[in-house]
């Protein structure tokens, strides 16, 4: 082999690092002011997005469809980047391939606006970082729960709903960082993700929506190990009322170490509230209970519920582990 076709081969070998490195290094290179691209956000974009973001504005309905998106949604912001974020501002819908009636803002915002207003959509939302501190990078994909996967759930579960038969799962991979820096986001392109390792890969974070007793439907941020043990289950309070947030609280602690991958599935059981070593705090808890504040109903409608969402979410990983084991057959 000459040397010529050595450096041929070596640069095929490297191909997915390189694509893999390339997109890390193409990350957002400014830190936007979420403050002052609240006050940009409002002046250019509410009229479509809504105040709020949330793709409820004056003008929403008149739009017609593709409808203005919910820049407030976990779902859809875990699977972009700040940089899809902010192509979508500056080059208009049309170059994303969503909506023709969303303008072109470069063109009349500099630069720093935008970044300004990608930290106002971002501000608040949950992050992989706050779950695997160590991750490196990520990436982020809506799953469909296809036949196989609705026969294992039909026991515990039944017949799925149409808005239950899909799932956003993230994945999480350990890798170098800048400090302070979110991990970086890999989009769904096959040479980028061949190169995320499956010895790198630290779990999973779903998003889902679990039905807390009392309350209604709460989104949920639910972590996972590799083997699918529950690391934590965060609810996300912006949707909640003030005076229900600490029963919302209450009701979803306590789940981690609980599940896995093991089929056939289990349900989740109601967690035993730890005993209080603080005589004051023991006391109030053995009066709310004779009081009935804390209605053992409650706790087993919550377990049902999270049931429900956790076992989705474990097919979802399932998904992803096909398709990496399917990327990674030769290694």
């Amino acid at each position: 082999m000459n040397q010529t076709s050595k450096i041929l081969v070596a640069l095929l070998l490297a191909t997915p690092a390189l694509a893999l490195a390339a997109a890390t290094a193409t990350a957002r290179v400014q830190n936007g002011d979420a403050t002052r691209g609240a006050a940009l956000f409002h002046l250019n974009c509410a009229t479509c997005h809504g105040r709020d973001g949330r793709g409820d504005g004056p003008l929403a309905k008149a739009l017609g469809a593709p409808a203005p998106a919910d820049l407030r949604d976990v779902a859809f912001l875990m699977q972009r980047s700040d940089d899809d974020l902010q192509h979508a501002v500056a080059q208009g819908g049309r170059a994303v391939k969503k909506s023709f009636t969303m303008p072109a803002f470069g063109a009349q915002l500099p630069s720093l606006d935008i970044w300004d207003m990608v930290a106002f959509v971002r501000l608040g939302q949950p992050s992989v970082a706050e779950f695997f501190s160590s991750a490196g990078r990520y990436t982020a994909k809506t799953y469909a729960l296809d036949a196989d996967a609705q026969r294992r759930l039909d026991p515990l579960l039944g017949k799925l709903a149409s808005d239950e038969q899909q799932v956003v799962l993230a994945a999480a991979f350990s890798g170098e960082k800048v400090e302070g820096e979110e991990p970086a986001f890999v989009p769904q392109d096959p040479r980028m993700l061949d190169a995320l390792k499956p010895k790198q890969k630290l779990g999973y974070l779903a998003f889902v929506y679990v039905a807390v007793p009392g309350i209604g439907s709460v989104p949920v941020s639910l972590a996972m190990d590799r083997e699918g043990i529950i690391l934590a289950v965060k609810p996300r309070m912006e949707s909640v009322a003030d005076k229900d947030r600490a029963s919302v609280e209450k009701l979803l602690a306590g789940y981690e170490g609980a599940g896995g991958k093991h089929t056939p599935y289990e349900a989740l059981t109601p967690p035993r509230p730890a005993k209080d070593k603080d005589p004051k705090k023991a006391a109030k808890a053995a009066k709310d209970k004779k009081e009935k504040k804390d209605d053992p109903k409650d706790a087993q409608e919550m377990a049902k519920a999270l049931t429900r969402a956790y076992l989705r979410a474990v097919e979802g990983a399932a998904a992803f582990d096909k398709e990496e084991r399917d990327r990674h057959w030769a290694d």
